[in-house]
């Protein structure tokens, strides 16, 4: 489990949009359907903003739906849930204080079969 956005690893570089640190953490593995597990959003700057997960399908959820950015940036957990069979893309956004979008990126997909979820790469 990362404690600092430096212990993210790919999560954690410069993305190609803005240079901007932004992207998310998750462990290697595959999950029953319907299983909860946690992941972590890894970002820099943008304190005071408000950083969601935003899947493509119902098919997943995430939770807590918002969180803000600390000072200085951080490691920021959620659980994610597979409901149901197919690819969801995952988008990580970035809103500011007065509501303006500030990022919009795809950082990773679920992948889901009749039996087990797993997590890999955007793209």
């Amino acid at each position: 489990m990362p404690t600092s956005v430096k212990d993210c690893g790919k999560a954690s570089y410069p993305g190609p949009d803005v240079g901007v640190v932004g992207g998310l953490f998750w462990l290697k593995g595959k999950w029953p359907l319907g299983t909860t597990t946690q992941a972590y959003i890894c970002i820099d700057n943008y304190a005071g903003s408000t950083v969601s997960l935003e899947p493509s399908s119902q098919q997943l959820t995430i939770r807590p739906v918002r969180l803000t950015v600390p000072d200085g940036g951080g490691v920021l957990p959620v659980s994610v849930t597979a409901t149901a069979t197919g690819r969801t893309e995952v988008t990580l956004l970035v809103v500011n204080p007065s509501g303006k979008q500030q990022l919009s990126r795809i950082v990773a997909a679920v992948v889901a079969d009749q039996a087990h979820w797993h997590f890999e790469k955007a793209g």
